[in-house]
């Protein structure tokens, strides 16, 4: 059974955790760190817990409703920039700045397994449960399926490394890349179904639109390309008109792309738009 959290969950690098009331913003309460907090929270709606890593080198489970820290784990003695994914069962992943990644029970913080990768990790890692897979890149550019039992599947290289999160679209993968091109790739066997160049480095995380039936890739400089599945391109039109403004990640709701720019300015485009 899901529980209803009317609450917010915001980190920053001030240390702290802050819980607000999603219909006032009025401050619910907050947790102090040891450090900064650049992991974003991932939500369990079944147990009403929240968890996030911090530059402390620990990972948190906290109880939303409670105002209560449920256990912290230190991990590999690294700080967790990545941000936490659970399951539908036991456990939560999470990745850490020593270039590990870590299955643990998401009641007590109990470890289950661990797999070491190539390199450190900025991205924070998905779970495709329809294969059972756990997928992320790395700073040593390689893209990574592991199993959910802990062992790895396959691996894809790239020229350089990889800075976003994936997106599942059916049975591809994709990702982008700071050598500028979106990869997408075969879930089940990591094989490459097609890559495109998208002019500069992409920073943020590809986002596929399933009622649109398309696949949303910005890069560095603000430049939107939007894509079918099989990679073929549909749009290509610069949201931003400034050199390195976007380093933020899409979300799209109701057929509307909500995204963050380095002007300050929160901007909403109706994909529609682009297609009249």
């Amino acid at each position: 059974m899901f529980r209803q959290i009317r609450k917010l969950c915001l980190i920053c690098y001030d240390s702290h955790l802050y819980v607000l009331q999603i219909e006032s913003g009025e401050l619910f309460w907050k947790i102090e760190t040891g450090d900064s907090i650049k992991s974003s929270p991932c939500i369990d709606f079944e147990k009403g817990y929240a968890y996030f890593g911090s530059y402390d080198k620990h990972l948190y489970c906290i109880d939303i409703e409670k105002k209560s820290i449920e256990w912290k784990k230190s991990l590999d003695k690294s700080s967790i920039f990545s941000g936490p994914i659970c399951d539908s069962k036991q456990a939560v992943y999470v990745s850490t700045l020593a270039g590990n990644l870590f299955s643990l029970d998401k009641n007590c913080g109990k470890m289950i397994w661990a797999y070491q990768l190539d390199k450190a990790t900025f991205t924070s890692p998905i779970i495709d449960e329809k294969n059972l897979v756990i997928l992320l890149g790395t700073c040593g550019g390689t893209f990574f399926c592991v199993h959910q039992e802990g062992y790895l599947l396959w691996k894809f290289k790239c020229e350089k490394p990889i800075f976003t999160n994936a997106c599942v679209a059916d049975d591809l993968v994709i990702f982008g890349s700071y050598d500028s091109f979106l990869y997408c790739l075969n879930i089940k066997d990591g094989i490459l179904k097609w890559k495109c160049w998208c002019e500069n480095e992409i920073y943020s995380s590809p986002f596929y639109d399933q009622s649109l039936q398309l696949i949303i890739c910005i890069n560095c400089d603000g430049l939107m390309f939007l894509f079918e599945k099989n990679g073929s391109i549909l749009k290509k039109v610069a949201i931003f008109n400034q050199k390195n403004s976007c380093y933020s990640s899409p979300m799209v709701l109701n057929r509307n792309m909500y995204i963050g720019s380095r002007d300050d300015f929160l901007h909403c485009f109706n994909l529609q738009d682009y297609f009249s």
